[in-house]
């Protein structure tokens, strides 16, 4: 199958109709900070940011790595607005990186 955000009809055994909405993907958007640090002001340009965005199709690989996106892509996408408390010249920033090799989980450069 795949999803193409459509709506489809549901029957439910109580006679209860209503309808399933079946999206075209599914996303996350994850800020990396490091242990104890979870207040907006500790958020550098430095911060690491993932953001992936998976199709639902059967084609899907296991490698979350191929669905690699920036922040604002999914915010374009969804109409939502993340990091809304950090500071906007530090948020511009870190919503256009893209996760990728030179950062690991512990937010450092493997560089």
């Amino acid at each position: 199958g795949r999803g193409k955000r459509e709506t489809i009809a549901a029957h439910r055994q109580d006679g209860i109709d209503g309808a399933i909405t079946v999206p075209a993907s599914t996303w996350k958007v994850v800020l990396v900070l490091p242990h104890n640090k979870c207040h907006p002001d500790d958020v550098t340009t430095n911060s690491t940011t993932i953001a992936v965005c998976v199709p639902n199709t059967q084609s899907v690989t296991p490698d979350w790595t191929a669905y690699v996106t920036t922040v604002s892509d999914i915010e374009t996408q969804t109409g939502f607005t993340f990091f809304g408390t950090i500071d906007p010249t530090v948020a511009s920033v870190i919503k256009n990186q893209r996760y990728g090799p030179k950062f690991n989980f512990r937010g450092r450069s493997d560089n």
